[in-house]
């Protein structure tokens, strides 16, 4: 049991890697999807209630939720297609905002570090529900243009609380 969390975490990573085999399959990319953002629920809250809570945990989760998300933009972006142009500027603002940010962390604290704020798990949360509804409403983009606002404002969050901040807190929830 003790090692259960992780072995979720770690199928997740297997997950995402299969998921790339499956963009042009949106029907069978969603089920895999969901499966694996089940496990995301999952391996933090078995983590908690085992008190198997670890830095390393932590990191695998952030890596993890790093690749899922990765491969849906990708899958997202296309099948969105040519109306993505649109979207593009939204998505780079939110991704060069992510990157400074983990560049600036990772020279000030010496580790990768995503931080579990309340923007960063809505931001999440709408990222693993736009893959669902871009399914539905047939693909169409302008889902993404609130997912970058938001990404975006999180990761600006993010920043800030790295440059505000005299050491490395994974677990604080916002910058206020």
């Amino acid at each position: 049991m003790k090692h259960l969390a992780n072995g979720l975490t770690l199928s997740r990573m297997v997950l995402s890697c299969i998921l790339l085999f499956t963009l042009n399959q949106p029907a069978v990319f969603i089920i895999i999807y969901t499966i694996a953002g089940i496990t995301d629920v999952l391996d933090g809250s078995i983590a908690r209630r085992t008190s198997t809570v670890s830095a390393l945990g932590a990191k695998l989760d952030s890596m993890a939720d790093l690749l899922m998300f990765g491969v849906a933009t990708l899958a997202m972006a296309r099948w969105a297609g040519e109306e993505m142009r649109i979207i593009w500027p939204y998505l780079a603002g939110a991704i060069t905002i992510r990157l400074a940010s983990a560049v600036y962390a990772a020279c000030k604290f010496r580790t990768v570090a995503m931080i579990h704020t309340w923007g960063n798990k809505i931001t999440g949360l709408l990222v693993f529900v736009t893959p669902w509804m871009m399914f539905m409403a047939g693909n169409h983009p302008w889902v993404l243009i609130g997912l970058g606002i938001v990404s975006a404002a999180s990761a600006a969050e993010e920043l800030l609380i790295h440059l505000t901040s005299k050491e490395l807190d994974l677990n604080r929830r916002s910058w206020l």
